[in-house]
């Protein structure tokens, strides 16, 4: 069938991003939430990648836990776009486990959440003719493109960085330096195995419906 841009984008955009939530796919009632999510899209390359960890939110000491889980995501959106057939968007997606107690894997998370936090936010003004900021000459970086971070560090507290066109060079190399990391302390893991839990229904996000407020009292019953 000829290919439906916008249906494809937005589906493809929600595999490449993960879900908020994943369950093994064996009946275990446990689950695991989205605890560090970054996605990366250089425009010298592709691929768009993003690397998301999971870590258990249901258990206890007494049913357990569920071990940390590494989603690495991976879509070639300017190929599929280029296609004139295409039913699903071809977002290859790798699951891998990582060990509970392992010093190397919380000293990398540690040493990756200090470059974040540590990465000056710079004094900007308001864009109001998008007349967007060009940066000052000693922030200017090789690395051109989007990238997106949220972690979560401890349990109640968060942080978020978007960088647009120019990616600060230790942020970039701070998440090369994570996913190798990763990658090397995780053993793999079969994508039939969990089940992602999107909190919008496949219809839905394909079509979705907006709604316009002005004040108006509306009929929730």
């Amino acid at each position: 069938m000829p290919i439906d841009k916008r249906k494809i984008l937005r589906l493809g955009n929600a595999l490449l991003d993960g879900a908020e939530i994943i369950y093994p796919n064996n009946g275990d009632t446990r689950y695991l939430e989205k605890t560090i999510a970054i996605r990366l899209h250089r425009f010298d390359t592709v691929p768009m990648r993003t690397i998301t960890l999971y870590t258990d939110a249901s258990g206890d000491d007494e049913i357990g836990y569920l071990a940390p889980l590494l989603r690495i995501a991976s879509w070639d959106r300017k190929k599929d776009m280029q296609l004139v057939q295409l039913d699903w968007p071809h977002v290859e997606v790798q699951f891998s486990i990582l060990d509970f107690d392992s010093d190397k894997l919380q000293t990398a998370i540690k040493a990756f959440n200090a470059v974040i936090a540590k990465t000056p936010f710079p004094n900007q003004k308001l864009a109001t003719r998008r007349d967007f900021a060009e940066p000052d000459e000693d922030e200017l970086s090789p690395y051109q493109g989007m990238l997106v971070i949220r972690t979560d560090s401890g349990a109640w507290q968060g942080l978020e960085r978007h960088f647009h066109v120019h990616i600060p060079a230790q942020i970039y190399e701070a998440v090369m330096t994570l996913e190798a990391s990763l990658a090397s302390l995780a053993s793999i893991s079969e994508q039939q195995a969990w089940q992602e839990y999107y909190d919008q229904s496949l219809t839905t996000l394909l079509n979705p419906n907006k709604w316009c407020w002005h004040g108006q009292i509306e009929n929730i019953s």
